[in-house]
């Protein structure tokens, strides 16, 4: 039991926790989460007060799926306080309704969603409170149940490797400390500090596919194939996909053949979906831009390779290669096949699913649609910053209804006038009120694709340029698989 013990504490001090300033611990209340919880407390205490790690919260996310899921968050809350960290409850509202009676059909797809709103919840209270670091406690038994779970799916090699210890979204970064610590570990380390925990029921529920997988694995480790077995696999599935990435990432940052627009949008070269026959990387290619143009809502893994995925990249590759007229929306995601100039656009679809406006707060850093990271400006000092800001879509009524089309035609240089008003409908406009009450519009002065970071003119709603400065930031932030790599 001590050498468990030990190789918890040498799985954190092992770690990069140290270098994150600000961490958030997403705990359940469950053994791992727990044991997790209490072990970083007693690392805190080791730490020398001169390391870089000095501030750790804890969030409980609420699923709204179980009666006993208020409970479990005050008892969370309770057990941070005692180890003096504060605690936040994250609350999914989109859930649906869990009942005995709905159980079969609600259960089909509800652990993923479960899943990516649990991710969601976590990577914008991060955003919010500038956390650099959110730490879960997936343990090696974990990676073995999403092992079967893909396999299950047909899962091509980037699905087969258990996620990396570290992984990096939005300058947030994920940290997995326990994912070579095995489930006997963690309970040996329960039972010696005498943690209280709580127990999902669902863990056992039968409806539930990792449930049933778990038991499985209990079957197989009987065969001989043992936690340490199953590790040395997986490193070695790890090594052949870091080659295919390696691969795929200098082709996604060759400038010449796929350009990343500030505000949102693709132009990728035909070829770079056609050289080779390398489809694992055209796929990693083609996810990438799914990924990053229609965000990460969470209806649909867009940057899974899924067969839909594979589906879409033969049509693209059939069109291009008889030179035919293509157009396809998928992921909210369109995309246009330029047979002139032969280039693929990705581009934002928001005709059904129109994200809302959202309003912009003087000391938050705000995401909209997934995609665009609005931060404020520190150094600025204009009155209008204290003004309601907000961000967001229009539509082509509009422009239209635009005095003289002021922004119509101020817009339509960014993209050398070569385009139609959709396009122009994805870009993303600030908007405030000046003290007289005046409609004011910041739209993006700057077409250049070398940089994330969205540069804004005013313009009364009159036609007249305001010379103001605009209290905010905005970055595109292309996700690059985000759903994917968790």
């Amino acid at each position: 039991m001590i050498a468990d013990l030990q190789a918890i504490r040498d799985a954190l001090y092992n770690s990069p926790l140290s270098k994150y300033k600000k961490c958030i611990l997403a705990v359940s209340g469950g053994i791992d989460s727990m044991v997790l919880l209490d072990a970083i407390a007693q690392y805190k205490a080791t730490i020398p007060p001169s390391s870089v790690f000095s501030e750790c919260s804890v969030a409980y996310i609420n699923h709204n799926l179980r009666e006993e899921s208020d409970e479990e968050a005050l008892f969370v809350k309770e057990e941070s306080e005692k180890r003096q960290m504060s605690c936040v409850v994250l609350s999914w509202s989109n859930c649906e309704t869990y009942t005995h009676r709905t159980q079969k059909k609600k259960m089909h797809g509800l652990e993923e969603k479960a899943r990516l709103a649990r991710y969601r919840l976590l990577w914008k209270h991060a955003a919010e409170i500038q956390a650099n670091c959110v730490v879960t406690a997936h343990q090696l038994d974990d990676q073995w149940e999403t092992f079967l779970m893909r396999l299950k799916r047909g899962s091509g090699l980037k699905g087969l490797c258990s996620p990396h210890s570290l992984t990096s979204i939005d300058d947030i970064h994920l940290l997995r400390p326990f994912h070579k610590i095995s489930r006997s570990t963690i309970e040996n380390w329960r039972t010696y500090y005498q943690i209280p925990v709580k127990h999902d029921v669902t863990n056992n529920d039968r409806q539930q596919e990792r449930a049933r997988l778990r038991r499985m694995t209990n079957l197989l480790k009987n065969e001989g194939l043992s936690l340490p077995h199953f590790a040395k696999t997986i490193e070695r599935l790890q090594s052949a996909q870091q080659t295919i990435q390696s691969i795929t990432d200098e082709k996604w940052h060759d400038h010449n053949n796929i350009k990343i627009y500030t505000w949102g949008y693709i132009d990728m070269a035909a070829p770079v979906l056609l050289s080779g026959s390398y489809d694992e990387i055209h796929l990693n290619i083609l996810s990438k831009a799914l990924a990053s143009v229609g965000g990460y809502k969470g209806q649909k893994k867009y940057a899974v390779h899924t067969k839909n995925n594979e589906t879409l990249l033969r049509k693209i590759q059939f069109d291009i290669q008889n030179d035919l007229k293509c157009h396809y929306v998928t992921a909210q995601t369109r995309i246009e096949y330029n047979r002139r100039h032969k280039i693929l656009r990705f581009s934002r679809e928001i005709a059904r699913n129109k994200p809302e406006k959202t309003q912009l707060y003087k000391n938050k850093r705000t995401f909209f649609d997934n995609r665009f990271l609005c931060t404020p400006k520190l150094d600025c000092t204009h009155s209008l910053q204290f003004v309601s800001w907000s961000i967001g879509y229009y539509s082509k009524d509009f422009f239209d209804a635009c005095k003289d089309n002021f922004l119509k035609n101020n817009m339509q240089y960014l993209f050398n006038h070569n385009t139609n008003t959709d396009l122009l409908c994805t870009v993303p406009i600030l908007h405030c009120f000046s003290p007289q009450n005046e409609d004011i519009y910041g739209i993006p002065s700057s077409p250049d694709y070398d940089t994330d970071i969205l540069e804004y003119k005013a313009y009364y709603a009159n036609g007249k340029t305001c010379h103001i400065s605009i209290p905010f930031i905005v970055r595109f932030t292309p996700i690059h698989g985000f759903l994917y790599d968790i």
